[in-house]
């Protein structure tokens, strides 16, 4: 009989999408190909809506908003992100093992989202920001004595909570599905950044990308995708080089039309699944350092790093100006998700680990 696992979850999983949802989806697919799982999503943040078929399908039961009546005992809890506490706390005490994804230092990211909110001026917002650190630091004080097993992004994270944490951290890196079909690159297609768009770090990155880095590529078209386009987004990043295209349905074509992603992110947490998206589409990346942080990519062999607005312009024009080189960052950030970031790679350390024997 296999093990039997509940997942707790704060947003309805995806397979493409938001970051976050896209780690409970890659995760919980994973944790399915191994185990008898049952999923629980108490919704706290979007996307909302019915929970896909795809997982209902690959789940012994589902449901959202409500808990399991009559049933608590599982063989493992497994909770996902800091705010599923709260509602896991009835199953965990009747469990023997407790597990937390983490996804991110939540306490650390908000530290980050208080100095680029400093840094551009927004002081009464850097402040709620530094309140959420502390709260998001001692919730994690608390918590993380509660679990058996913590999972986390990166080696950076890792080695971050190694001294806070009594269980076991386990390094989960976050995962993307390999498309099926992958367009020729265009070297001559615009620029493309895709995130969610009202995601602060994501919105000051588009500003960034407009004030600093666009005027300095005169020669160059630039295109912004994602959900949370509001009015006020698309009045400051607005610029005749810049497509602000906002939500769409898929976000293929437009991977496969361009030359290049571009990542000028400057804080947050956690580790990029766009940027782990755009090598899935053997596409070059231009990225920062914090953009690219927790990921196990090189500068100049699958990647180039960036941290100013004059190297962003620069990186930017190699890419433009040497069709082998964004071919050989391509293809060599394609064998590296293959490798550690895909699917399988994920269903592979899922299955690595030690589990509890089911009853």
């Amino acid at each position: 009989m296999s093990t039997s696992l509940l997942y707790i979850s704060p947003v309805i999983p995806r397979l493409t999408g938001n970051g976050l949802a896209m780690r409970a989806g890659m995760v919980l697919e994973a944790l399915a190909s191994h185990h008898c799982v049952s999923l629980l999503v108490k919704p706290l943040y979007p996307p909302f809506g019915p929970i896909p078929d795809v997982f209902v399908r690959m789940c012994r039961r589902v449901a959202v908003g409500r808990s399991f009546y009559r049933l608590r005992r599982f063989d493992v809890v497994h909770v996902f992100r800091l705010a599923s506490v709260p509602a896991a706390r009835p199953f965990l005490k009747e469990s023997a093992q407790h597990h937390l994804d983490m996804d991110e230092i939540e306490s650390e990211t908000h530290q980050r989202l208080a100095g680029l909110r400093r840094q551009n001026g927004d002081l009464a917002l850097a402040a709620t920001e530094e309140s959420r650190a502390r709260s998001s630091a001692a919730l994690e004080t608390r918590v993380l004595w509660d679990f058996n097993r913590v999972y986390v992004c990166s080696k950076i994270d890792r080695e971050k909570l190694l001294k806070r944490a009594r269980g076991e951290i386990c390094i989960l890196p976050n995962s993307i599905r390999l498309p099926r079909t992958i367009a020729a690159r265009n070297p001559s297609g615009p620029f493309l950044f895709a995130g969610t768009l009202s995601y602060y770090p994501n919105e000051d990155a588009c500003r960034y990308l407009r004030n600093d880095i666009v005027p300095r590529l005169p020669e160059m078209q630039f295109q912004i995708v994602g959900t949370g386009a509001t009015a006020d987004f698309r009045r400051v990043v607005s610029h005749a080089r810049i497509q602000i295209v906002g939500e769409v349905a898929d976000i293929a074509p437009w991977y496969n039309n361009a030359a290049a992603v571009v990542v000028p992110v400057r804080g947050g947490g956690g580790t990029r699944i766009k940027i782990l998206e755009a090598f899935s589409f053997r596409r070059p990346v231009i990225a920062t350092t914090a953009g690219l942080e927790g990921i196990d990519a090189r500068h100049d062999e699958s990647v180039l790093i960036a941290d100013t607005p004059d190297q962003f312009a620069q990186a930017c024009r190699r890419i433009a100006n040497d069709p082998e080189l964004g071919q050989r960052l391509a293809e060599n950030a394609f064998r590296l998700v293959e490798r550690l970031y895909s699917a399988e790679s994920t269903k592979r350390t899922i299955a690595g680990f030690s589990w509890p024997p089911a009853r």
